[in-house]
């Protein structure tokens, strides 16, 4: 489901609930005279992927062959894999169970969390920052950006100071097939993500420095982790690509 928001300021906006199309969300603004605009995912969508929307088919396909008598939408949930609640053994698609380790992560971040069966797939990354000189800043704090190469608004899953700098941490739970190397799990579209969210930050905390940027790769497997710290080369490479999505996304969908 597409995001979007409602801008209150030149950098901070509230998510819109209610809004999920860039026909919603054109319709508002013209009838509120409101700001509303996508979010940095939704915009990042832009970029062309035939390896990624060829497999999506091919498994499309297979699973609706497999299951005839299933309901499309959840055909279209088990493309991506489906997951066991550690709690309650349940079993649940991959993007919920990524939203319920995300949550349990921020209560961690906050000193909120009991130990439980998440725990494989909390901890690592806990014990990585208290090996640290590592200060907490905030947890799923919304950014945005009003300027018209960026028009743009997005949730951090983590904001903070490594060594006395601001940096920025953005989780996710990936499969990691026994045998694969889990550093080759980080992908581009995950550095675009987080350096377009480190220039807002840059310019919402009128900073003289681009905030470093993390993702946080965590094995739905097992709760292997791995922190992986983009270059400086890789950040600006990424930040021009992510501006070119953001404006042609716009020009696109007339926002």
């Amino acid at each position: 489901m597409a995001h979007f928001y409602e801008l209150t300021s030149k950098h901070s906006a509230i998510f819109r609930e209610d809004i999920n199309t860039p026909h919603q969300a054109k319709k508002e603004c013209l009838a509120s005279g409101r700001k509303l605009v996508a979010s940095v995912t939704e915009k990042l969508k832009m970029l062309p992927n035939s390896f990624i929307n060829d497999w999506r088919v091919s498994e499309a396909i297979h699973l609706a062959r497999k299951h005839p008598h299933v309901n499309p939408s959840v055909i279209t949930e088990m493309i991506w894999g489906m997951r066991e609640h550690p709690l309650t053994g349940e079993e649940m698609g991959s993007a919920a169970w990524g939203t319920e380790c995300h949550t349990q992560l921020e209560l961690a971040m906050n000193n909120q969390w009991e130990p439980n069966q998440w725990e494989p797939f909390v901890k690592p990354f806990i014990d990585w920052t208290g090996e640290r000189d590592f200060q907490l800043l905030d947890t799923e704090i919304i950014v945005a950006s009003d300027t018209p190469e960026f028009n743009v608004a997005g949730t951090i899953d983590l904001l903070a100071k490594l060594n006395g700098k601001v940096c920025l941490f953005d989780y996710k739970t990936r499969r990691v097939t026994e045998g694969s190397d889990i550093r080759k799990k980080a992908y581009e579209k995950d550095c675009m993500q987080l350096a377009s969210e480190s220039h807002m930050v840059r310019e919402m905390m009128d900073l003289d420095y681009n905030p470093k940027i993390f993702t946080v790769i965590i094995s739905t497997q097992d709760g292997d982790t791995h922190v992986k710290k983009w270059t400086d080369k890789a950040f600006e490479k990424a930040l021009s690509k992510a501006m070119h999505c953001f404006k042609f996304y716009d020009e696109i969908n007339g926002l």
